[in-house]
């Protein structure tokens, strides 16, 4: 059957405790999804879809204590390789782990960030459309600024932070098309919207524009 029941049971009706993304080259789709009903709550579970039928993966097991409660997933346009971000409720920290669709394994874990205000997502992850890099985004705390990293298909970055107009507490961030640029559009703790442009060649952020 097409419809498959994930769970019954979620952290937080008012968080977005799951995500879907295809693989690229394979068109095989993972759901990722934060299990209340589950004994392992902290730690996410996944579904494999492979075009006929839904395979369960079982659960990632991540850094964080307290009950899941945000996911962001993004795939890597060059390949069959996704990155997970995921929250826990007391938001710190943060967690970007790397689906290997060879082995069919979550792995190459990497923490960052806080945020103090939990009712907010603060995080944003996104891959360059050719180099098969990404970048993860997540506040930090209280400081007027968010921390971010880079995966470049092996091993992850140093973690450095870019400064925003206050605590940064929600984003989106969109790849460019035909250049490995990317922006983030983010909303900060005094609701003020600004965006940040990601160059993909200097690997440098630059704040574009910041509105009250």
């Amino acid at each position: 059957s097409d419809l498959q029941v994930m769970t019954i049971s979620v952290s937080d009706i008012n968080t977005r405790g799951f995500d879907v993304a295809y693989e690229t080259l394979s068109g095989d789709a993972l759901v990722v999804y934060c299990d209340a009903a589950a004994v392992t709550a902290p730690d996410p579970s996944y579904y494999v879809w492979n075009g006929v039928s839904w395979t369960s993966g079982g659960t990632i097991n991540i850094a964080e204590t307290t009950d899941c409660e945000w996911i962001e997933l993004a795939s890597d346009p060059t390949s069959n390789e996704i990155i997970m971000m995921v929250r826990g409720e007391d938001g710190n920290p943060y967690e970007a782990q790397v689906w290997n669709a060879t082995t069919s394994t979550w792995g190459n874990a990497t923490t960052l960030g806080r945020i103090t205000e939990t009712a907010f997502e603060g995080m944003a992850v996104q891959y360059e459309e050719s180099t098969g890099e990404a970048v993860v985004v997540a506040s930090d705390g209280n400081p007027a600024r968010f921390e971010w990293n880079t995966w470049n298909g092996t091993t992850w970055g140093t973690s450095a932070t870019q400064g925003l107009g206050n605590d940064f507490e929600w984003g989106t961030l969109v790849r460019d098309d035909g250049t490995d640029d990317m922006a983030l559009c983010a909303v900060d703790d005094t609701s003020d919207i600004a965006v940040v442009r990601w160059n993909g060649t200097a690997n440098t952020w630059a704040l574009d524009d910041n509105r009250e």
